[in-house]
């Protein structure tokens, strides 16, 4: 099992409830993994209520029709904390949560919350099953 890739998707504000997408850029080289970790870190938290972050993993054979890799995401509405900075983490063994792969993969971040907002940082840790 060698690792293929640690890519950092996401380096952005995020300023509401919407998904934010990895860039396109990176769609083919996060497809040439089978297991992946996460890591997610939050600063600069605001908002209210039940703050949370989710990390999807989506798939695609053509770029512009997507679907969620597994029926779980990867990190699944992690506690975030206002006016702190949160690490969550999380993987996809490739197995468990497997389906059949795209000829690319994006990775989705999507806050919660009344008014959330954030600066995020992913990183992901692609491997090989062999």
């Amino acid at each position: 099992m060698s690792v293929k890739y640690s890519i950092q998707t996401h380096g952005d504000v995020l300023s509401d409830t919407s998904r934010k997408y990895s860039p396109p850029s990176l769609d083919a080289a996060l497809s040439t993994a089978e297991k992946f970790f996460v890591a997610a870190k939050t600063t600069n938290v605001s908002g209210s209520g039940s703050l949370s972050l989710t990390v999807t993993f989506e798939l695609s054979n053509d770029g512009y029709n997507w679907q969620a890799r597994g029926a779980t995401p990867v990190i699944n509405g992690g506690t975030v904390v206002a006016g702190a900075a949160t690490i969550l983490t999380g993987y996809d063994d490739g197995i468990s949560n497997a389906c059949v792969g795209g000829r690319f993969m994006r990775v989705v971040a999507q806050l919660g919350g009344t008014t959330p907002g954030a600066y995020v940082e992913i990183w992901v840790c692609g491997r090989s099953l062999y």
